[in-house]
């Protein structure tokens, strides 16, 4: 896969440069070859122009004199060139030398340069005309011009295949690298953007370091608000806890119970099930106060709430009802069940001994849901069944039904 993305980019960068470079190329070929032609035409003619300067004087001489011999020699000499095609001397008193490398030729498309007397080279005593190859010379311009713009092009895709390898080198594998770094950071991840590329250019390694900067303290923030976040929801569940513990006994507080109830009721009315309570109260539990203090008493309660606690079914509810009162919820049991579950408990209390105060006892009221029962309604019969335990003596479960 690292391959195949590195690859791919690598495609990309020579399929961009191609096409940028095959564009210029079209535009600088382009420019390069009207200005190579026109380059070469002014060459061939500044050529023509030297050419016959340097057979002027000769020329001259032989328009002078008139003399056939010295003409022939001059226009053998510039035919010679094959971009010339003829070649002709003119002189007053009907003097006249021509060569030329084909029968019929157009002297009158040629061009005239004069010749001036030799003795003051001031007179004007002829003319030389030459006429040029047009077809030989622009073949010899185009082939130069084309030479020319196809030099240039190679140089350009040369000093483009180098920057290609200068990129690669300097930026696409480091790019890899940094994408292939990028891929294993994950949230909370230590891993960090690397680049140790070779040739991989400064801003590059700069913008590494900068983003793992950047990481780093993002990671360091994420941390804190992870911690913070830890802290939060311990507290929120200190708070909870607090909210529906009793603080003294540990058991569920009032208003859990008041909860559970709710629910108990709202699920056996709407599914038909059944639910029992259990109300315990703890016997003369006032003249424990009287006689040792609130701090015993305290105790005896966070021992009976011990008791109750480790002696009730892991589906059972327990809590402080209020003062020296108990409740226990018991879910889809029905009067039978709580009963004995009273009974098993008031046992257990009353078998404990307790520092200082030496044994107590518990009286119980148990009642069960009924149909169009409410929470009051049902709470009354157990706290009446309550009332009759200690009515007749105490240390009993009682029930109204």
């Amino acid at each position: 896969m690292k391959q195949w993305r590195s690859d791919k980019i690598e495609v990309r960068l020579v399929l961009t440069v191609g096409l940028g470079l095959l564009l210029f190329a079209l535009v600088a070929g382009l420019f390069s070859y009207a200005y190579f032609h026109r380059h070469q035409l002014d060459e061939a003619e500044s050529l023509q122009r030297q050419l016959v300067q340097t057979v002027r004087a000769q020329a001259e001489v032989a328009a002078f004199a008139s003399n056939q011999e010295i003409a022939r020699g001059v226009l053998e000499g510039l035919l010679a060139n094959p971009a010339i095609l003829a070649v002709r001397i003119e002189a007053g008193e009907g003097f006249r030398a021509e060569l030329g490398s084909r029968q019929q030729v157009d002297f009158s498309a040629g061009r005239e340069f004069a010749l001036f007397s030799p003795v003051d080279h001031l007179e004007r005593i002829g003319t030389l005309r030459v006429v040029q190859d047009d077809a030989h010379v622009r073949g010899v311009v185009i082939r130069a011009a084309l030479f020319q713009t196809l030099l240039m092009l190679a140089q350009m895709g040369v000093a483009a295949l180098i920057m290609a390898l200068v990129l690669r080198a300097l930026l696409v594998k480091p790019l890899v690298q940094l994408a292939d770094s990028m891929k294993q950071m994950a949230p909370g991840s230590p891993a960090r953007l690397d680049v140790t590329q070779t040739g991989a250019t400064e801003e590059i390694r700069l913008l590494a370091s900068s983003a793992n900067t950047m990481l780093d303290a993002a990671q360091a923030a994420l941390d804190e608000v992870q911690a913070q976040r830890g802290e939060l929801v311990a507290k929120n569940e200190e708070l909870l806890r607090l909210s529906s513990t009793d603080p003294l006994t540990g058991a569920f507080n009032r208003l859990k119970l008041d909860q559970v109830l709710e629910y108990e009721l709202n699920r056996s009315q709407r599914y038909g099930s059944m639910f029992s309570l259990v109300l315990l109260d703890v016997d003369l539990f006032k003249s424990v106060n009287d006689c040792h203090g609130h701090a015993i008493g305290d105790r005896v309660l966070v021992e009976t709430a011990g008791l109750l606690g480790a002696g009730i079914r892991e589906v059972d509810i327990f809590g402080r009802w209020g003062g020296e009162e108990f409740l226990i919820i018991c879910p889809d049991t029905p009067l039978e069940g709580a009963m004995a579950l009273a009974e098993k408990l008031r046992a257990l209390v009353a078998a404990h001994y307790f520092e200082v105060v030496g044994r107590k006892t518990c009286s119980f009221g148990v009642s069960a849901y009924r149909s169009g029962d409410n929470i009051p309604l049902i709470l009354g019969r157990a706290d009446g069944a309550l009332y009759r335990s200690k009515a007749k003596g105490r240390n009993r479960v009682e029930t109204l039904g």
